[in-house]
Order: C-alpha cells, then structure tokens, then sequence
C-alpha cells in the first residue's frame, strides 16, 4: 500500500481555487433575478415585483371580466402591436382591491419566472364573482374566474398565506378583498371559459383580507 501525505497547507491554493469556481453557481442556486431564467423577460419582471401600487382601486370580479378588454394577442409580450401596448401596459400600472369568493387554490408548478425553482412557486388562485354552494358549483365558475397569484417574493413577507389556508377558505366559501397590481397574461388564451374568464390578472397579490364579522380582516 501507497501512503501519500499531503499537508492541508499544501492543499489549500486548490481549496480556495474551487470554492472560487463554485462560488457563483452556489449563489445563482438560491437567488433569481426579476428576469428569470428564460421566456418572456419582461412578463417575468411584471410578476416579480415588490413595491405595492401607490393606489388601489377596489372592483367586483363582474367589473373586472366588463371593463377590461377582451384582446387576440400574440403569446408573447415582445410581439405585441403597437395598438396591443396602448391597451395594455397603461392598465398594468393599475393597482386593485378585487372584491369576490375564493373557489379554489393550488401551488403552481416551476416556471421561468422563479428560474425554475421547485420550492419558489406561485399560488394559483381563482376568485369568482359570486358565493358558490358547492364544491362542484365552485369548480365550474372558474370558468369565468379571475386569476390571482401570490408569488415566491410576496408569499416570503406573509407568513400567514399558506396554501392550506386558502384551500380551507376557499372550502369555507370565503368572501374575499385581494389587493395587487393588474397584470395581462397573454400565455393562456386556451384556457378562457374553462379555467378563467379573462387572461387579465391580479399579479402578483400584496395583501389579502376576508370578510369576518361584518369587516375586512387581513390574512
């Protein structure tokens, strides 16, 4: 047998050297940036921020599916007429308190947005325009439901938003006020009238009350 004796001074420029090397894959592991890591960079900026809107304006879910416009757009933000940005990027300065009932949540899977992450993912809400009966019933407005997502930043400065709290209200058939900024997402025009009823968003969420003992009461 071989003994080979080296002396952790001996080794200690390779050390320095792969912890230099491995330093910035580490770090780009656990962080994301507002790009992502890939698709449409500017809709992952949108649903990245953090700053709440300096104003919100409070509206039912059946004015939300009437005022804002029905629009046949291309998949991606980047190939958007200019007719397309006129309609849509002033309204995603909006900020919104949309006044409805929690049918249903889930945890939606690893996307660009969050750099594919398979723990930093969204909350898939939908909120519909009014108090269902049933499970079933539920599931069947969604059809005409707005989408409203809390995000990996968002969720991170809300300890109390946890998805079996939204599941349980949603079971509760909760009224809810969900405040946020107004977001067009051009990804899901299949989905119209069977999962959503408009692809304009609450996007990402920044606070979310319920309606308890005749007042909002913050989640």
């Amino acid at each position: 047998m071989i003994k080979i004796n080296v002396s952790f001074r001996a080794l200690l420029p390779v050390v320095t050297a792969l912890a230099i090397v491995l330093t910035p894959v580490l770090a780009s592991a656990d962080t994301c940036p507002p790009d992502g890591d890939g698709g449409d960079h500017a809709l992952n900026r949108l649903k990245n921020r953090v700053t709440p809107p300096s104003t919100y304006r409070e509206m039912t879910v059946s004015e939300l599916l009437k005022e804002f416009p029905k629009l046949d757009t291309p998949r991606h933000t980047d190939r958007y007429s200019a007719e397309q940005v006129a309609a849509i990027t002033p309204r995603e300065q909006e900020g919104v308190e949309l006044v409805g009932y929690l049918l249903a949540a889930k945890q939606s899977g690893p996307e660009s947005t969050n750099c594919h992450s398979k723990t930093r993912r969204d909350y898939h809400v939908w909120i519909g325009a009014e108090k269902p009966s049933s499970a079933a019933e539920a599931k069947a407005m969604r059809a005409q439901a707005v989408v409203v997502e809390p995000t990996p930043n968002t969720l991170s400065q809300h300890q109390s938003w946890r998805l079996h709290t939204l599941q349980q209200l949603a079971r509760q058939e909760a009224k809810v006020r969900i405040s946020g900024w107004v977001m067009y997402d051009p990804e899901h025009p299949d989905q119209i009238g069977k999962t959503r009823g408009t692809l304009w968003e609450v996007h990402p969420v920044m606070k979310i009350e319920v309606w308890s003992g005749g007042q909002w009461r913050e989640l």
